[in-house]
């Protein structure tokens, strides 16, 4: 079942995104609330959408060992 923005949220661990949290922390605090986006983004994604990005990840990881 998808989740509506609304019941995100709800459900989630809220995210400090204040200043003082970025000087605390800097490269940390950042890369958290990097990946604290993307997890919320995946949610609201279908199963197609996480697949085809997934896809395209490892392809395009990949691409440099592919034999010429």
């Amino acid at each position: 079942m998808k989740e509506t923005m609304s019941d995100l949220s709800a459900s989630s661990q809220p995210v400090d995104y204040s200043e003082d949290a970025q000087s605390e922390g800097g490269m940390w605090i950042a890369l958290r609330k990097a990946a604290a986006r993307l997890r919320e983004w995946f949610v609201i994604q279908s199963t197609a959408a996480k697949l085809m990005v997934v896809a395209v990840a490892l392809l395009i990881s990949a691409w440099p060992a592919w034999p010429w």
